[in-house]
């Protein structure tokens, strides 16, 4: 992933070529776009909870949204007090300042994989490593 810090053009990243963290429960991210290889405008990571792994705890993004895309498996996401649960093929999208939010893995045989971006890219190589310490 290149990560110079300003735009130039299109960005392809092959997941082979992403920065894998490994997080708690045999889960973690690809890191597939930073701030810095995208001119500031966004991320993308591609997330696999492990079996027994909750996501992140409740919270809110100030100045960016979120955008989810279940892959595989069944994922709960605590929106406004309400627990939702989607699956494959479902888009979930959480705005700036909505919250707080936070998404759990619900057991139904197979660890949730999915596609997650967000608007207004922040250093999220820095923030995956540091989730991939918490245990």
């Amino acid at each position: 992933m290149r990560d110079s810090g300003e735009s130039a053009g299109a960005l392809i990243v092959r997941s082979e070529e992403a920065e894998y963290v490994p997080l708690p429960h045999d889960g973690g991210f690809r890191l597939l776009a930073d701030a810095g290889a995208t001119g500031g405008a966004l991320g993308a990571n591609r997330l696999a909870l492990g079996e027994g792994a909750d996501g992140a705890r409740p919270h809110y993004h100030a100045r960016s949204s979120e955008l989810f895309y279940v892959l595989d498996g069944t994922v709960q996401f605590s929106l406004d007090g309400e627990m939702e649960t989607v699956g494959p093929g479902a888009l979930v999208v959480i705005p700036p300042r909505r919250g707080p939010s936070s998404s759990r893995r619900k057991n139904n045989g197979t660890a949730p994989e999915l596609r997650r971006s967000w608007s207004y890219g922040v250093s999220a190589a820095c923030w995956g490593r540091a989730l991939s310490r918490c245990r």
